[in-house]
């Protein structure tokens, strides 16, 4: 017991002595941790007291060394001193680099991952509970996971605490004294000296680091304390009839233990990254509250003090009465989280609502299942006329009034003989005097897929007045955009296919998608005489059908460029077009073997000329615009300069 005092005192005074000298070093060259919104001091103050912690921690046992006692001889070297050594000094290490370097968490993590197998591979590992009832509960292959998980949980928790001048230090003092009375009376002697020197060292540190603080322990002192806390918890572990040390360091350790759970729960909760800092910790919690900060940490000292006596308490008692006190320990706990406001989070409505998303995510739910019907019908579609149909069926189903699909690429349509543009609205519904009313809500959705691909965009029209908005329609909106984009993708496999087999026939003879089809339905029913009497034909396709080609690109491409000088504005999918259009227009106005061009400057002056009053009547029925309106809207001469400057650039 005299060894145990007497390191305890050695380990006080070391650090008594060595902080101030590691106060100066961090000062004079200026490792200091800067205040920040999320911090409570308000000038810079040294970061690196961990140092004077890890010296004070060793220290006193090379200085006993020169003296033999009886105690002494159980510091023989074995693998749990060699490991724990090992472990610790490497978890000083990674919060020593941290606070000079700032870590990302990725390589905190392994790092203490690493320390933590260094002491499973010296013999430190959580092999059995014991609980009270449960009694011996053996972990078996769980060891190493669970032993990992501890030392990581225990090194955070130290870690979060240290936001108030003396909490992590005055934490890991009272935590370490009361499981320092509990190894003397089970005879763990040896685990006894080192709480002694790691109660000393704190101790000694907390003269400098007690509110008003002049330094701070920093990750090197955090990471060492929580570190060797969880090693010596485990090799002090005592087993007996109605609990055992495992469960009581974690009451002694309670205050911390549950801050960090219960902070990954929170953000978790709230969607947050699990390891981004934030201010809502148990002592962020008091000072809002309005206690000073020296309140703040006697307070958590306060409890942490209160769960040492009930940890000392648990070790003489039944297992019956160690069940009670469990009980009344968590329904205190409860009451504490719940005054600092945290069960806000976990409300009957936010939790109602909570699992009523998931359960719509998962598709439990009956909305979800009869809008999943209607999902599959659309994505079952064999031809455009179908798919728009079932479109037009959830769309009623949510709710909606109106819409509009138009689609990049225009064979489906055209081989069906379809509009342009797809247009739905619902019977009542007057677009004339609806379609400007400041209570409809308007969505333009572009139908790109994962790859960047456009296929069109669908504009979609609600009157709020009718019916209002809930909170999953927008949800099943986007499901119907992604089926509508995979439906067109499916829809347009096969004819990319055939396409990209017949290009070059196409690129040569200047064939018509109508043309292509009818080929291939020519291919595929055996017709090969017919095949070749209309490739004959397409051989002699005239320089006419290249310039009606053109004309009806530029028609295109001015309306897509009425439409963006009207609304002042432009979209990807309108973009993309301008830029497929104005390619389709260069590759067609090309002669491949003679050279030259179909269309010269001033023919292509003339198209644009004549194309002009089309772009303008498509511009205006899209738009809801009178044609003449429009006219007086757009600078007819620009967008002709514009259009030969993208079209002749670079061609002459």
């Amino acid at each position: 017991m005299t060894t145990i005092i007497f390191i305890f005192i050695l380990s006080l005074v070391f650090s008594l002595i060595l902080t101030p000298l590691v106060k100066n070093i961090a000062l004079r060259y200026k490792l200091v941790d800067l205040p920040s919104k999320r911090k409570v001091h308000s000038q810079p103050i040294p970061r690196i007291g961990g140092v004077g912690i890890y010296l004070a921690f060793f220290l006193p046992f090379v200085s006993v060394l020169f003296y033999s006692t009886q105690v002494l001889e159980l510091l023989s070297p074995d693998a749990q001193i060699i490991h724990l050594i090992i472990g610790s000094s490497l978890a000083f290490g990674l919060g020593l680099t941290d606070d000079l370097r700032s870590l990302g968490p990725k390589s905190k993590f392994a790092v203490q991952i690493v320390a933590a197998l260094v002491a499973y591979a010296g013999g430190i590992k959580i092999s059995v509970i014991y609980l009270p009832v449960i009694q011996n509960l053996y972990l078996g292959m769980l060891s190493l996971p669970v032993t990992v998980l501890w030392f990581v949980l225990v090194i955070n928790a130290i870690n979060l605490t240290d936001g108030l001048d003396g909490l992590a230090a005055g934490i890991t003092l009272f935590a370490s004294l009361v499981l320092l009375i509990l190894c003397v009376t089970s005879g763990k002697l040896m685990v006894a000296m080192g709480l002694a020197a790691l109660g000393g060292a704190t101790l000694g540190f907390l003269r400098y680091n007690f509110n008003p603080a002049s330094i701070f322990m920093g990750d090197s002192g955090s990471y060492f304390l929580g570190y060797t806390l969880a090693a010596l918890s485990i090799m002090g572990s005592m087993k007996s009839q109605a609990t055992v040390a495992m469960l009581i360091p974690v009451i002694a350790l309670g205050v911390p233990l549950i801050d960090t759970v219960w902070a990954t729960l929170r953000r978790f909760i709230l969607g947050q990254r699990l390891f981004h800092p934030d201010n809502g910790h148990f002592h962020h919690r008091l000072l809002k509250y309005g206690f000073t900060h020296r309140k703040a940490v006697l307070c958590l000292y306060a409890v942490t003090v209160t769960l040492g006596i009930v940890s000392l308490l648990l070790v003489n008692v039944r297992d019956d009465r160690a069940a009670l006190i469990l009980l009344l320990v968590g329904i205190a706990a409860f009451i504490g989280i719940r005054k600092l406001g945290y069960l806000e989070y976990l409300a009957m409505d936010k939790v109602y609502g909570w699992f009523r998303d998931v359960t719509d995510e998962a598709g439990i739910t009956h909305e979800r299942r009869s809008f999943l019907n209607f999902q599959v019908e659309i994505s079952q579609s064999s031809d455009m006329k179908g798919l728009w149909s079932n479109v037009c069926k959830a769309l009623d189903k949510l709710g909606f009034d109106m819409a509009e699909m138009y689609l990049e690429n225009m064979v489906l349509l055209r081989n069906e003989k379809m509009k342009e543009k797809l247009t739905w609205r619902r019977e009542e519904f007057d677009k004339c005097n609806d379609i400007c009313k400041e209570y409809l809500m308007r969505l333009e959705l572009p139908l790109i897929n994962g790859d960047n691909k456009s296929y069109g965009t669908i504009w979609l029209v609600k009157d709020l007045r009718r019916e209002t908005v809930n909170q999953y329609t927008l949800r099943r909106v986007e499901h119907l955009r992604r089926t509508i984009i995979n439906t067109l993708k499916k829809l347009m496999g096969e004819l990319e296919s055939f396409i990209f087999e017949l290009s070059k026939f196409s690129k040569r003879w200047g064939m018509e998608m109508e043309e292509l089809f009818q080929l291939r339905s020519y291919i595929e029913g055996g017709r090969y005489d017919d095949a070749l009497t209309l490739i004959n034909e397409m051989e002699e396709m005239s320089q006419d059908n290249k310039i009606s080609k053109i004309e009806s690109f530029l028609d295109i491409l001015l309306l897509h460029l009425i439409k963006k000088q009207t609304e002042k504005r432009t979209t990807l999918s309108w973009e993309s077009t301008i830029q497929n259009v104005v390619a389709m227009i260069r590759r067609t106005n090309r002669r491949r073997k003679s050279g030259g061009y179909y269309l010269t400057e001033k023919d292509l002056r003339k198209a644009i000329e004549e194309s002009w009053n089309i772009a303008i009547r498509k511009a205006s029925f899209e738009g809801g615009y009178d044609e003449t309106e429009l006219s007086g809207k757009v600078d007819r001469e620009k967008i002709g300069k514009d259009v030969l400057q993208m079209v002749l650039q670079g061609e002459h």
